[in-house]
Protein backbone atom coordinates (compact mmCIF):
# COMPACT_ATOMS: atom_id res chain seq x y z
CA UNK A 1 0.00 0.00 0.00
CA UNK A 2 3.18 2.21 0.48
CA UNK A 3 4.43 1.74 -2.85
CA UNK A 4 0.81 2.78 -3.83
CA UNK A 5 0.70 5.56 -1.84
CA UNK A 6 3.96 7.05 -3.15
CA UNK A 7 3.46 6.38 -7.09
CA UNK A 8 0.18 8.37 -6.83
CA UNK A 9 2.46 11.28 -4.83
CA UNK A 10 4.96 10.99 -7.92
CA UNK A 11 2.24 11.22 -10.23
CA UNK A 12 1.01 13.83 -8.66
CA UNK A 13 4.17 15.96 -8.54
CA UNK A 14 4.48 15.36 -12.30
CA UNK A 15 1.06 17.00 -12.71
CA UNK A 16 1.70 19.48 -10.75
CA UNK A 17 5.13 20.34 -12.49
CA UNK A 18 3.07 20.88 -16.00
CA UNK A 19 0.45 22.89 -13.92
CA UNK A 20 -2.05 20.50 -14.69
CA UNK A 21 -3.68 21.57 -10.73
CA UNK A 22 -6.88 19.54 -10.91
CA UNK A 23 -4.61 16.61 -11.67
CA UNK A 24 -2.34 17.16 -8.70
CA UNK A 25 -5.18 17.41 -6.26
CA UNK A 26 -6.67 14.29 -7.12
CA UNK A 27 -3.72 12.57 -6.73
CA UNK A 28 -2.40 14.15 -3.72
CA UNK A 29 -6.41 13.16 -2.20
CA UNK A 30 -6.01 9.62 -3.10
CA UNK A 31 -2.39 9.40 -1.81
CA UNK A 32 -3.99 10.51 1.37
CA UNK A 33 -6.38 7.99 1.46
CA UNK A 34 -4.13 4.93 1.00
CA UNK A 35 -2.03 6.08 3.76
CA UNK A 36 -4.96 6.93 5.78
CA UNK A 37 -6.06 2.75 4.95
CA UNK A 38 -2.49 1.87 5.63
CA UNK A 39 -2.58 3.14 8.82
CA UNK A 40 -6.40 2.05 10.18
CA UNK A 41 -4.61 -1.69 8.74
CA UNK A 42 -1.83 -1.41 9.96
CA UNK A 43 -1.40 0.74 13.02
CA UNK A 44 0.44 3.42 11.84
CA UNK A 45 1.02 4.93 8.25
CA UNK A 46 4.19 3.95 6.98
CA UNK A 47 2.54 -0.23 7.64
CA UNK A 48 5.54 -1.63 9.58
CA UNK A 49 3.71 -3.76 11.53
CA UNK A 50 0.28 -5.53 10.94
CA UNK A 51 -2.94 -5.14 13.95
CA UNK A 52 -4.86 -8.88 14.17
CA UNK A 53 -7.64 -8.91 15.92
CA UNK A 54 -8.80 -12.16 17.52
CA UNK A 55 -12.57 -12.17 17.22
CA UNK A 56 -13.44 -13.93 20.76
CA UNK A 57 -11.33 -11.45 22.56
CA UNK A 58 -11.75 -8.78 20.61
CA UNK A 59 -8.16 -7.66 20.81
CA UNK A 60 -4.93 -9.40 19.14
CA UNK A 61 -3.92 -11.07 22.82
CA UNK A 62 -4.34 -14.42 21.62
CA UNK A 63 -1.94 -13.59 18.77
CA UNK A 64 0.34 -12.18 20.66
CA UNK A 65 0.55 -15.56 23.09
CA UNK A 66 1.11 -17.52 20.47
CA UNK A 67 3.62 -15.88 19.08
CA UNK A 68 5.50 -15.53 22.31
CA UNK A 69 5.24 -19.06 22.53
CA UNK A 70 6.93 -19.79 19.54
CA UNK A 71 9.82 -17.27 20.19
CA UNK A 72 11.10 -18.00 24.07
CA UNK A 73 12.76 -16.18 25.59
CA UNK A 74 10.97 -13.10 24.40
Amino acid sequence: MKRVAMHLATLGGMATDIAFLQGGATYGRLRTAIINASQRVCGNRFGRSLKLRSVSAGCCNGVTERRNADFPGH
